[in-house]
């Protein structure tokens, strides 16, 4: 489908072809309204908070006797019937996120489209280029482009100036491409988006996502033949050192040299000599001579040579 692309002076100057996927779907309210629900909920705090009957301050005191009042039983000044008392059921601080399948939510967002495309409500601008970024420069293009209503100005990036124009405007938002949301798409009547703009939003909205693998990868680009190797220097032989030419040198000639063995007689060849006897054979052994004890020493000598009994221990007599 074609758009007509107009300038900041409302011209027609040229026409825009639009992705299908993303400005011609069927509109599902069901899931536009579900998308509005989660983006809602999801922009709460959640930080409101109210105090029960034990954490109010006060004390735990009775305040009067049980009976013979003409009063109602009391237990203490934190109860909730009383002034400054706790407070029953009250809200505490609790997240309010909700989930949904991202799938619903892409869709949500391209039916929205569709339907700003269908209803006339959608206006492609060739550029939004405002130098200074004041605010009279963006109502111009608003009144060129006869717009009364509330609208929301996309850009393809963030533009300070363009952000800076609509400050003062209250019934004006602008957004980048990539933020859109069915909030804004539901709260402002126009849309007004640039051409970089469009078609970021068809990159985007029309990008196949699998739940666990995420965006579907771009193709990979052609492998490059590889270069054929070069050719590597031939490595010269490593020069024996200066040390190991000489013993390399004699190595060589003695190989080279003719074997010369001479062979002797046998009866020339002296027999090997045996080695003397040690000296301690030459030595004769004497018979060893037996001390006699003297007189005094003969009773201690006796009684050493009995025979002790077993299995008794010997114990040494001190004289």
């Amino acid at each position: 489908m074609q758009v007509p692309v107009r300038d900041l002076t409302g011209k027609e100057v040229d026409t825009i072809d639009l992705n299908e996927a993303v400005f011609g779907v069927e509109m599902r309210p069901g899931a536009v309204h579900q998308a509005l629900v989660r983006q809602r909920a999801n922009a709460r705090q959640g930080t409101h908070a109210t105090k029960t009957r034990g954490e109010v301050s006060g004390s735990t005191r009775k305040p009067f006797a049980q009976k013979h009042t003409g009063r109602a039983r009391a237990g203490h000044r934190r109860s909730p019937l009383w002034r400054h008392g706790g407070v029953v059921f009250g809200p505490h601080p609790r997240s309010y996120r909700q989930d949904m399948p991202r799938k619903m939510r892409r869709l949500a967002i391209r039916c929205m489209l569709s339907d700003k495309q269908q209803t006339g409500a959608l206006i492609v601008l060739r550029d939004l280029d405002l130098a200074e970024g004041r605010t009279k420069e963006l109502t111009s293009v608003l009144q060129a482009l006869d717009i009364v209503e509330s609208a929301l100005v996309v850009t393809k990036e963030a533009n300070a100036n363009v952000t800076r124009s609509a400050r003062n405007v209250g019934w004006v938002k602008t957004i980048p491409a990539a933020l859109l949301n069915v909030g804004d798409l539901l709260k402002y009547r126009h849309l007004i988006i640039t051409v970089g703009g469009v078609r970021t939003a068809e990159d985007i909205w029309t990008r196949s996502i699998d739940r666990k693998r995420g965006p579907a990868p771009e193709a990979p680009p052609e492998p490059e033949p590889e270069p054929e190797p070069a050719e590597q220097p031939k490595r010269r032989a490593r020069r024996p050192k200066a040390q190991e030419a000489p013993v390399a040198e004699a190595a060589k000639e003695a190989a080279e040299a003719p074997s010369t063995v001479v062979e002797t007689p046998a009866a020339e060849t002296p027999e090997a000599e045996t080695p003397p006897e040690p000296a301690q054979a030459m030595v004769e052994e004497t018979p060893a001579v037996e001390e006699t004890p003297s007189p005094d020493e003969l009773p201690a000598a006796e009684a050493q040579k009995a025979p002790k009994p077993r299995g008794t221990r010997s114990r040494k007599k001190t004289p």
